[in-house]
C-alpha cells in the first residue's frame, strides 16, 4: 500500500501549507508518483492473480500484438483501438491477471513526441489556405493537420482527463473510501497490526525509502540535486509522499476480504496520510529555505573554497546605506534566482531596522540555470548609468517571473531609460563582479559576505539579524 503515492493529494498539501513548490521538486514528485503507480499495478497483477486461463491469456497476447501492428503500420483509427483495447481488457480479466496491467501495456504503446517543424509548417499552410479560401474541405484539412502536429498521448489526455477527474475518480472514491469510524472500530484499529503497519509504511517507510534512495546515489556520485533544490525541500517532499489514497484503497479491496481487517487497513491509510501531511508541513516550515541557494551542477569544486571577500567594496559597487556603516553585507545575486528573490525583502527590512548596516549588490548570473538573468543584469546596469540601479533592482526582483526582453524593455521605459545603450560595456562590468565572486569562492546565489567573511547561516531575518548583532558587538 505505501508504494502508491496519490499525486493530487501531495500537490494539494503543498498548496495548502503555502509551500512554493519549485519545478524540480514538482517534477521529482510527479515522476515518483508515476513510478509508484506502475510498480503498484505490477504488484497487483503478479501477487493478486489466483488462477490463470491459458486460452484467455493467449487471446490477450494476440490482441496486444494486433495493437502493436496497427501502431507499427501507423494506422490511427480511434474505433479500431477502442474495440481492440476493450477486447484486450476482457481477455486479460478472463485470464485471471488483474486487468490494470493492460493500462501499463497500452500506455507504453502510446506515442509521445514534440511537434516537429515539418508538421508545424504543414499545419500553418493548411490554416493559411483555409483563411484565404474558406471551405468545408479546407477546414477539415486544417483541423486534421493541426491535430496531427500534437502527439496522440496529449490528445488522449485532453479527451480523457475530464472523465477521469470528474467522473471515474470521484465514483471510485465514493465507492471505496467509506469506513466506519465509531469508537469500537477505532479502538480495534489502534491495536491492529494491519492498521499500524499501513500507517508506519506510509509515514516511516515512505520517508526513509525516498530519503535514502535519494541520498545514496548522491553519496556515490551517481547524480546531483538540481541547483535550486535544498535538502529541506527533498525531505519535505519525501514526507508528503506518504499520502496514499486511490491505489492504496484499491489494494485494500484486493487484499482483505474480512470486513474488520478491511476497515482497519482503511483507517491505517487515513491516519498515515494525515500524519504524513503534518510531518511534511513541519519539515517545510523548518527547513524549506534553510541555506537554500541556486548553483549549477558543475559549481562544486574538489578544492576547498575561499571564505573571505577577494575584492573590497569600492566606488563602482552598488551600495545602499552609509559609507561609514559598522556592518557591510555584500550579496552576490542573480535576478532570476528564487532564493535571491525571497532574500531581497529580508535584507531591505534588515537595513531599515539597522541604520548602521549597508547593503552591496554584485552580479553573479547563473546562465546555465537562469537564461534571463544576464539580460536582467545588463538592464540594471543601464539603469545604473542614470543613477537608478536600486529602483531597477527592486523592479526586477518584484517581477522575477517576467524577465523576457519585452518585459525588460517595459521596465526600462517605466524609468525613462534606454535598455540596451552600451551592452558590451555593461557585460564587462558584470564580468568584473563575476570574477570577484569566483575569486571569493562564490559558486551559487545568494552568497553573502558580512564584513568581508562568507556568511554560512540561514537566510531568514532572525538568523541574519543575529549575525549582524554579533559583528556589531565585536567592533
Amino acid at each position: 500500500m505505501p508504494i502508491a503515492t496519490d499525486t493530487a493529494f501531495v500537490l494539494g498539501v503543498l498548496a495548502v501549507v503555502g509551500a512554493r513548490c519549485p519545478d524540480p521538486l514538482r517534477a521529482f514528485l510527479l515522476t515518483l508518483a508515476i513510478v509508484d503507480d506502475v510498480l503498484a499495478i505490477m504488484i497487483i497483477a503478479l501477487f493478486y492473480t489466483s488462477a490463470l486461463s491459458v486460452p484467455a491469456l493467449i487471446s490477450a497476447a494476440v490482441l496486444l500484438a494486433a495493437i502493436v501492428t496497427l501502431r507499427w503500420l501507423k494506422i490511427w483509427r480511434a474505433p479500431a483501438y477502442i474495440v481492440l483495447g476493450f477486447a484486450l481488457w476482457v481477455a486479460t480479466l478472463e485470464s485471471g491477471i488483474h486487468p490494470t496491467l493492460v493500462g501499463i501495456a497500452l500506455g507504453i504503446l502510446v506515442f509521445v513526441y514534440a511537434p516537429t517543424d515539418h508538421k508545424l509548417l504543414l499545419a500553418g499552410e493548411a490554416v493559411q489556405e483555409f483563411t484565404s479560401e474558406p471551405s468545408a474541405q479546407a477546414a477539415r484539412e486544417a483541423a486534421r493537420r493541426v491535430q496531427r502536429a500534437v502527439s496522440v498521448n496529449e490528445r488522449l489526455q485532453l479527451r480523457l482527463q475530464p472523465w477521469s477527474s470528474y467522473v471515474i475518480v470521484p465514483v471510485f472514491a465514493l465507492a471505496n473510501a467509506g469506513v466506519r469510524l465509531d469508537g469500537e472500530t477505532l479502538r480495534a484499529a489502534a491495536t491492529s497490526p494491519v492498521a499500524i503497519g499501513v500507517a508506519l509504511g506510509l509515514v516511516v517507510g515512505k520517508f526513509a525509502g525516498i530519503a535514502l534512495g535519494t541520498w545514496l546515489p548522491l553519496r556515490f556520485g551517481w547524480g546531483v540535486l538540481p541547483g535550486n533544490l535544498v535538502w529541506g525541500q527533498v525531505l519535505g517532499g519525501a514526507a508528503v509522499s506518504g499520502l496514499g489514497f486511490t491505489v492504496a484503497l484499491f489494494i485494500v479491496d484486493l487484499a482483505f476480504h474480512d470486513q474488520a481487517l478491511h476497515d482497519q487497513a482503511k483507517i491505517g491509510i487515513l491516519a498515515g496520510s494525515l500524519v504524513a501531511a503534518v510531518l511534511g508541513w513541519v519539515i517545510f516550515r523548518l527547513a524549506w529555505d534553510r541555506g537554500g541557494v541556486c548553483a549549477p551542477p558543475e559549481a562544486e569544486p574538489a578544492e576547498e573554497l575561499p571564505t573571505t571577500l577577494a575584492v573590497p567594496v569600492g566606488p563602482d559597487d552598488h551600495v545602499r546605506g552609509p559609507a561609514d556603516a559598522r556592518v557591510t553585507i555584500v550579496e552576490y545575486g542573480d535576478f532570476e534566482c528564487p532564493y535571491c528573490g525571497r532574500l531581497h525583502p529580508i535584507l531591505e527590512e534588515l537595513r531599515r531596522a539597522n541604520p548602521d548596516v549597508r547593503l552591496v549588490f554584485r552580479h553573479f548570473p547563473l546562465r546555465t540555470l537562469h537564461p534571463r538573468a544576464a539580460s536582467a543584469a545588463i538592464v540594471s546596469e543601464a539603469a545604473a548609468d542614470h543613477g537608478r540601479f536600486c529602483e531597477m533592482h527592486d523592479i526586477l526582483y518584484d517581477n522575477q517571473r517576467f524577465l523576457t526582453h519585452e518585459d525588460l524593455e517595459h521596465y526600462a521605459a517605466e524609468l525613462g531609460i534606454a535598455p540596451w545603450p552600451d551592452v558590451a560595456r555593461h557585460v564587462a562590468r558584470i564580468a568584473v563582479d563575476e570574477e570577484s565572486g569566483r575569486d571569493s569562492g562564490v559558486r551559487g546565489t545568494p552568497t553573502l559576505f558580512l564584513n568581508g567573511h562568507r556568511y554560512e547561516g540561514g537566510h531568514d531575518l532572525a538568523s541574519i539579524t543575529r549575525a549582524v548583532a554579533e559583528l556589531r558587538a565585536a567592533t
